[in-house]
């Protein structure tokens, strides 16, 4: 399919930079161009799907949740997370909830990792829920765990909800989050800095963070910026 396109989008640098390095096509034909979100509609949210969401799910707002959206499969490395959790609910004993969602091969096999390291009563299993924003606004911070990944959409509608964000130093990530400068970045695998991070944004005033982070997704990942750049390659 890459040797009939005319050209070629990469939706991050670390996208653009496998491609350049694992085929042997020419560099002139690939383009890197971030996604683009309609931040705004992170803006917006409905109190009584909020409030039904905490009903549900049996959660009092004196409890710090800590969310994750995102496939239950290998390279979400979401057992690290959990691990991390278990390591945060002994380290330092705040009431709190960790909320999965998504849904994948791996369901089992989680849950039954969450029940082994006896904190299934404290995670909250959710497949599928169809309003993001109503998630970014429950969550009190957001982690994401991955072993890899091509961009993170889910980071940049965190971002757009001005939640704090906990991500892997890996692949793509970094370029959306700078480590204490609009998230907090944690070495691959290693959960006790994860548990550590997540204290820190329990314990931290996350205000500048969150505004850095917004104001990174209007300037860098809005659907005008992302159009525009599409359009002049077209145009080429």
């Amino acid at each position: 399919i890459l040797c009939r396109a005319d050209k070629i989008i990469c939706i991050s640098r670390s996208v653009y930079n496998f491609f350049i390095d694992n085929t042997n096509l020419k560099k002139d034909k690939f383009f890197q161009i971030y996604y683009g979100i309609d931040y705004k509609f992170y803006d917006s949210f409905s109190n009584f799907e909020l409030e039904n969401f905490y009903k549900k799910n049996n959660l009092k707002k004196d409890e710090y949740i800590i969310g994750t959206i995102s496939r239950h499969v290998p390279q979400k490395n979401l057992q690290l997370l959990l691990i991390s959790y278990k390591n945060f609910i002994d380290k330092y004993n705040i009431p709190s909830k960790l909320i999965m969602v998504g849904d994948g091969k791996l369901n089992k096999q989680l849950k039954s990792k969450a029940k082994e390291l006896s904190i299934e009563k404290s995670v909250i299993w959710i497949n599928f829920y169809e309003n993001n924003s109503i998630l970014f606004k429950v969550f009190n911070v957001f982690c994401l765990t991955s072993n890899y990944e091509g961009l993170g959409l889910v980071l940049l509608e965190g971002l757009s909800a001005k939640t704090p964000i906990i991500a892997t130093n890996i692949s793509a990530i970094p370029e959306i989050i700078k480590n204490n400068y609009n998230g907090y970045l944690f070495e691959k695998n290693n959960f006790k800095q994860l548990s550590d991070l997540i204290f820190k944004v329990y314990n931290s005033d996350n205000s500048e963070i969150t505004n850095n982070g917004r104001k990174l997704i209007e300037e860098k990942f809005s659907l005008e910026k992302m159009s525009k750049n599409i359009s002049e390659i077209y145009q080429l």
